[in-house]
């Protein structure tokens, strides 16, 4: 059986508003369809429209490697014809699940994928050890992240992916492919502040408003304005009582609007 390599996983959906990492420059940002995950990148933080909705779709990328016999006697159990040059089938079965930071795993229903090959595997150039490569891509969808990650919180609520993708490719009760992703994407309000909107947004602020808690306790099931507030009175942050402004502080001079961080 030919050996699949995965080269990319993106997210089919068309991101909100770019993200600036540490440095404070948006590293990547495309307008549809952005790649979240790479072998020598790891996770691609994005943005997303939250009127989006809670069901998402994922695209493959890779290749099978593999000798020529092996690639043949593939092909004809899948029901490829190595006739054509663009060929589809679908006796295959994907199973996902989602590995949260804090360790529970969520398992996805099990989808039956548009699969592709591209080439034809007799024209490819063959290496010096008998292998050939054929491009090919998994199309995953009906996948509802959302009741994985945060079951309680309303679909108008800002919330967040972040964890590790399992995917495993089978075809009939043979495994074809397993691989993991981890994933960090955040589905925020439609329409965020103007600055934000063309200067990008902050990664650690993301990660502060909707991110894991790491070990502080969840609170998935809790509306967002109610988690985020109490984010802010865990991280240390004191409430300004003497001018009852909605601001928390942390000594002299030092303030910032808990509503900012609720517009998200």
């Amino acid at each position: 059986m030919p050996k699949y390599i995965v080269t990319h996983l993106q997210q089919l959906s068309y991101p909100l508003i770019p993200i600036l990492d540490d440095r404070g420059v948006s590293p990547e940002f495309t307008g549809w369809c952005p790649t979240i995950w790479q072998p020598t990148k790891g996770a691609i933080p994005y943005t997303y429209n939250i009127t989006s909705g809670p069901i998402h779709k994922f695209h493959i990328q890779g290749y099978w490697e593999g000798t020529r016999d092996e690639l043949s006697i593939f092909m004809k159990k899948a029901s490829l014809d190595p006739q054509d040059g663009w060929q589809y089938a679908y006796p295959f079965t994907v199973k996902t699940s989602l590995r949260r930071r804090d360790g529970i795993t969520i398992d996805f229903p099990a989808t039956n994928p548009e699969f592709s090959l591209y080439g034809n595997p007799r024209n490819l150039h063959v290496d010096s050890n008998g292998y050939v490569s054929v491009s090919s891509n998994f199309m995953v969808e009906g996948i509802d992240l959302k009741a994985g990650i945060v079951p309680g919180r309303p679909d108008d609520h800002p919330w967040a992916c972040v964890g590790t993708l399992e995917v495993q490719v089978l075809l009939g009760t043979e495994s074809l492919m397993f691989f993991t992703a981890e994933m960090e994407s955040y589905f925020t309000g439609s329409r965020p502040i103007k600055f934000l909107a063309y200067e990008g947004i902050d990664i650690n602020l993301l990660r502060f408003a909707l991110g894991p808690r790491n070990g502080k306790g969840d609170d998935s099931s809790l509306p967002y304005d109610v988690a985020v507030a109490k984010r802010v009175f865990d991280s240390g942050y004191l409430y300004n009582r003497v001018d009852g402004q909605p601001a928390f502080t942390k000594g002299a001079g030092s303030a910032f609007l808990l509503s900012k961080y609720l517009m998200i």
